[in-house]
């Protein structure tokens, strides 16, 4: 019996025993289970890293290209039209993940939480990656790959172009954000640019935080159209009772584009405009409650003959900076007396704040549309004030810059003035532009071809008018007709009495100016006119007659002509080539010559070849070589270019070592990299064309090159024979220089 209880009792310990190993092990397992868990959640938290930076290239591309190959046959004319395209594009690729808002803000960003979540972790100093699309209204985008970690945002740049139904990458740009700053709803970064920098701007911004479509809506018809640049209406507080504080001058031409729909006609610069005073007066009397006793009294009023003065600004009074703030409505209020007051903020990238100054502008809606400006008020302003902004030149200063050319309008908005044309053939001379311009051919190449990127287009109207018999050109084609010109010029010479004749130009913003070249027995003229195509039709956007000095057609075949009254900054004379240049010349001038300069280095200036290269060496060149070898312009990263970069351009260029770069190149050895020297440019200097060429047995290609100097009255200041080695990669070697003297002396370099 004792036995028995002892087995069962041994039974029972052994069982507990077991269960409670079992138990132990069990919750030692989960222990470790647990603390590795617990210890991989840890491994894991410390390796993510918030990322929406796009991965996949390939995939990005082929999503790009199915983006915009829907919209590209929307014809955009109108900036309404752009605007919807836009917003279409940034939908589009925001619904494929990516972040993505337009070049001027006015769009919500596509996937903005993304954007925030990225920031939020760059603020925390965690290391965080992001890819955001800035959406130009031209079929062109900007991508910015943002890095951050250790206290730094790196940022690559790159721009992207629509060209033959893909996009293709045009230049790439890697630097470290010199500020960056996310406030009022915007991300704020800069770049550094180095002193004396002209280039494009060091300043971005950024709207992350969406804003009312209505109050953007708002902003674009009463207050963006006017804006803070080189006028005083929204920086200054008046109302009905004292209209007195606003320079009616400053925004004028806003005010008449805003009524008419087309750019002011009188706003050549350097020319002082008398306006007949109903014409004037309605412009201003339309969306301000002025009277016309205000207006006589702060502008420049002729009682005698009930004329205003107008004159618009220049080079010589425009805006001290290009970095204005733009304005922003963020609220709106519609009052009982059937008004709005919108509250406005004035966003700067320059000062990286979305409030920069905050104003109060009450509006009041008029039938069709319409609309007055009631008052502003303005409620906070930063502490450096509108420094933006320049005073008018006084009447001292305008005589001193650009004389007394002054040109008389009437109420119907015609020149009132002594043409050497009559009326009739005034008349006729517009009659015929737009019956040219609104052919059947010229209407349908506008509205099918994209004028934001116009090269295509200037060259099928350059065709179109002259091959209808007209003297048409471009700055880069040849003239059509120009035998019609030549003949002209010789009745001109032999004393003809009186002519005239018509040239067309097409710009490079392709619109087309018309130039009527008249002369009698005593006085030579050029009147011109210039048209536009916008909103689908075509528009006088300037007009005006100038008064020649002189005019020649040379024996190379360059029409030179002088000003009586020359605009201070500009050139001293004017010129367009007549004669023709063999396509050849055209394509090696563009190839090897275009760009290059005689006056702020001396690649050009002095006799050089193998033995004495190094003696054209000077740092501020590298800006144009670089151009001429890659086909883009120069970005140098914080003042710095890398030496691998600049040695290998300059080796391929000229033959010349990597010492002699070193030595007279501005190279820094701890850096290894060469100091970025912006080139000054000099007002209208000479520049080359290749007039013939000839290709030598070493593979070498001697190209004769004839300095034009209109400024000189010159096509052939001197004469260069240049030789290149092209190569089989398509680059090519400058082997040497001669130069000749011909008319005028050769430029002295100094450094």
């Amino acid at each position: 019996m004792m036995n028995l209880y002892f087995f069962i009792l041994k039974y029972y310990v052994c069982n507990i025993c077991k269960k409670l190993y079992c138990m132990l092990l069990l919750v030692g397992i989960a222990i470790l289970l647990c603390s590795c868990s617990n210890k991989n959640a840890v491994t894991d938290a410390e390796l993510t890293v918030i990322d929406f930076s796009i991965s996949d290239e390939n995939q990005f591309i082929a999503d790009l290209g199915d983006i915009y190959s829907s919209c590209q046959d929307m014809k955009c004319k109108t900036e309404e039209e752009k605007l919807n395209q836009t917003r279409i594009v940034i939908e589009s690729m925001g619904s494929k993940g990516y972040i993505a808002v337009d070049v001027e803000n006015q769009i919500n960003m596509a996937n903005a939480e993304n954007a925030e979540i990225f920031l939020s972790e760059v603020a925390e100093n965690r290391d965080a990656g992001c890819t955001i699309l800035q959406v130009m209204y031209d079929k062109s985008f900007v991508r910015f790959d943002f890095k951050s970690g250790g206290n730094n945002v790196m940022i690559t740049r790159r721009f992207y172009v629509w060209e033959n139904n893909c996009f293709v990458e045009k230049n790439e740009e890697n630097y470290k954000a010199y500020t960056w700053k996310y406030t009022d709803g915007y991300l704020f970064f800069e770049r550094y640019r180095m002193g004396g920098y002209d280039g494009d701007s060091a300043y971005t911004a950024l709207r992350v935080e969406p804003l009312d479509e209505k109050l953007r809506v708002l902003n674009r018809k009463y207050i963006k159209t006017i804006g803070y640049d080189s006028n005083n209406l929204f920086t200054t507080n008046w109302d009905e009772s004292d209209m007195n504080r606003i320079n009616y001058y400053d925004i004028y031409e806003a005010l008449y584009k805003m009524k008419y729909g087309v750019s002011s006609p009188y706003s050549e610069e350097g020319v002082t405009y008398m306006i007949e005073e109903e014409l004037y007066e309605k412009v201003f009397q339309e969306y301000l409650p002025v009277s016309t006793d205000v207006l006589q009294h702060v502008n420049v009023y002729d009682v005698s003959r009930q004329m205003y003065q107008y004159r618009t600004r220049g080079m010589f009074d425009h805006s001290v900076t290009p970095l204005v703030p733009f304005p922003e409505v963020v609220d709106a209020e519609h009052n009982a007396d059937g008004t709005i007051t919108l509250i406005v903020n004035a966003v700067s990238e320059k000062d990286e704040s979305g409030r920069l100054f905050t104003h109060k502008v009450t509006i009041k809606e008029k039938e069709n549309d319409g609309f007055e400006y009631v008052s502003n008020d303005v409620l906070t302003m930063g502490k450096e004030g509108i420094y933006w902004y320049r005073d008018r030149l006084s009447d001292k200063e305008w005589q001193e810059h650009y004389g007394d050319k002054t040109i008389t309008i009437n109420q119907n908005g015609n020149v009132i003035d002594d043409s050497l044309l009559s009326d009739d053939e005034m008349e006729n001379v517009k009659v015929n532009i737009i019956g040219i311009l609104q052919s059947d051919a010229i209407r349908k190449l506008y509205e099918d071809e994209d004028i934001s990127d116009n090269s295509d287009l200037i060259y099928g109207a350059v065709d179109i008018l002259g091959n209808s018999g007209l003297m048409c050109f471009s700055d880069d084609t040849n003239m059509y007709n120009y035998q019609l010109f030549q003949s002209f010029y010789r009745k001109y010479t032999d004393g003809g009495g009186r002519d005239y004749i018509c040239v067309y130009r097409v710009n490079r913003d392709a619109s087309v100016t018309e130039m009527t070249f008249v002369y009698d027995d005593s006085r030579i003229q050029m009147i011109f006119n210039t048209a536009k195509f916008e909103n689908h039709d075509w528009k006088f956007i300037a007009t005006g007659i100038r008064d020649l000095k002189d005019m020649k057609l040379t024996q190379k075949g360059y029409f030179i002509y002088t000003y009586s009254n020359i605009i201070a900054h500009g050139g001293l004379k004017e010129y367009f080539r007549v004669s023709p240049l063999t396509d050849e010349c055209r394509e090696l001038t563009r190839k090897y010559v275009y760009g290059l300069s005689y006056v702020n280095y001396n690649m050009l200036v002095i006799d050089w070849d193998e033995s004495n290269a190094s003696d054209i060496l000077v740092p501020c060149m590298f800006d144009d070589i670089y151009r001429l070898y890659t086909g883009e312009n120069l970005k140098p990263d914080g003042g710095w270019i890398d030496a691998d970069k600049y040695e290998s351009v300059m080796l391929s260029m000229f033959p010349v070592t990597v010492t002699e770069l070193r030595d007279k190149c501005d190279y820094n050895p701890e850096k290894d990299s060469y100091r970025y020297h912006v080139i000054l440019g000099k007002q209208y200097p000479p520049f080359g064309e290749v007039v013939d060429y000839s290709y030598n047995d070493d593979g070498t290609v001697s190209l004769i090159v004839d300095a034009v100097w209109a400024d000189e009255g010159s096509d052939i200041a001197f004469r260069n024979t240049l030789t290149v080695k092209p190569e089989e990669d398509g680059t090519f070697k400058y082997m040497s220089n001669h130069i000749e003297k011909m008319e005028c002396d050769i430029p002295v370099y100094s450094d």
